[in-house]
């Protein structure tokens, strides 16, 4: 169904509810076309309409209701729904359902940070999607799969599995899926500096999303578009892209999204020499990450903001809120983010001429960067450099 058909779809679900106000199926129908649309509090409400028809075996709603509240960025009320379908699934033999409930349950374990758990839960459900020969399920799940290693710094395993995954949606004329493909497929190449590849990634989501006229893609590509721009020093595109953006995600009531794009703002403000700007926005973005329980979004904001203070010459500040940041993604497994942090620690303990410890963070972040990179040869030049003095 194309997503610019989903208002006819929910007034034709109203209707036939009208005539049929138990169907569990036409219910969990009517919640998940308010939520594509970003009616979330329309969602919910259906959802537990559908759940007090049956509250024992009605998996689909606990999925969906778990779905709104990942939009929402609730976590924990999410997962408490994920669990309850798996074992409700596991109770009943019901194999699709496990493997969707297992997924759904890797999804929050990757939005708070244990990304070894979220890895572990997408290979146990694309295991039984296999065996299921469910072509639909398994390619959802190879695309969060994706996410998870690509989080983990692991851009060539990223690259595969999103490209394994694309192969099945264009297959199967899954149109919303694609794009958040090409969406992940833009963020390895940008993140490799391939920035021209990742554009062209950036421009064919887009176009997917503009088409079935989903607003919550369309912000995040928006926002990941304008992160290439500022790297290519086009601030003027960057800072339009990222207004476009941040006023979508506040229309659609996206807090994670929001944050986000407050959080580039404020990346953008110090590249562009404007740090209390800069400042002012990083704090806004926290603010969000900790009301959302987002601890990647919070560590990489203390990154940030240590980056502010390490150019305001405040050295001490700044090790306070780099060593904040470490502590958060280490526990995390968060790769990209301990890359970021440790490059840092090394500029700012040469700065302090302290030579070895600068040394030594440099090192700890060449163990966990492709060799075959940009960002690789950069790191070796300081270590080489500062070796040298």
């Amino acid at each position: 169904m194309a997503f610019n058909r989903f208002n006819e779809a929910i007034q034709s679900y109203n209707k036939a509810i009208k005539l049929d106000p138990n169907n569990i199926s036409l219910l969990n129908n009517l919640g998940k076309a308010f939520a594509v649309q970003g009616k979330f509090d329309e969602a919910i409400s259906i959802y537990h309409r559908a759940l007090k028809l049956d509250s024992k075996n009605n998996v689909l709603s606990l999925i969906g209701l778990g779905d709104v509240y990942v939009q929402t960025s609730k976590w924990r009320t999410a997962r408490d729904m994920y669990e309850k379908s798996l074992e409700i699934s596991i109770d009943t033999r019901d194999l699709k359902s496990e493997a969707k409930s297992r997924m759904s349950i890797g999804r929050v374990d990757e939005k708070e940070g244990k990304l070894d758990q979220a890895i572990e839960a997408y290979k146990n459900s694309l295991d039984i999607f296999t065996d299921l020969k469910d072509t639909s399920g398994k390619s959802l799940t190879l695309m969060y799969l994706g996410v998870a290693n690509a989080k983990q710094g692991k851009f060539d395993e990223a690259t595969k599995i999103y490209k394994s995954a694309l192969e099945l949606f264009t297959k199967q004329g899954n149109l919303i899926d694609e794009g958040k493909i090409y969406l992940g497929l833009g963020n390895v190449s940008g993140q490799l500096g391939r920035f021209p590849e990742a554009l062209e990634y950036y421009n064919n989501a887009l176009e997917i999303f503009k088409t079935l006229n989903d607003n919550y893609y369309r912000a995040i590509v928006l926002g990941n578009m304008g992160n290439i721009y500022a790297q290519e020093n086009n601030f003027d595109e960057a800072l339009a892209l990222y207004k476009e953006s941040i006023q979508i995600a506040i229309d659609l009531g996206n807090r994670e999204s929001e944050a986000t794009m407050l959080l580039n703002l404020g990346s953008l403000y110090g590249r562009m020499g404007s740090s209390e700007d800069s400042i002012e926005n990083y704090n806004k973005a926290l603010k969000i990450f900790e009301e959302i329980g987002d601890k990647f979004g919070e560590a990489q904001i203390k990154t940030n903001l240590g980056a502010i203070y390490f150019q305001k010459k405040d050295l001490d500040k700044a090790e306070r809120l780099y060593n904040d940041a470490l502590t958060t993604q280490y526990l995390l497994g968060d790769t990209m983010g301990l890359v970021d942090t440790l490059k840092k620690m090394g500029l700012l303990y040469e700065e302090k001429k302290e030579k070895e410890k600068a040394i030594s963070f440099w090192q700890e972040a060449l163990k966990r960067i492709d060799q075959k990179s940009q960002e690789y040869k950069d790191v070796e030049s300081l270590l080489k450099a500062i070796e040298e003095k």
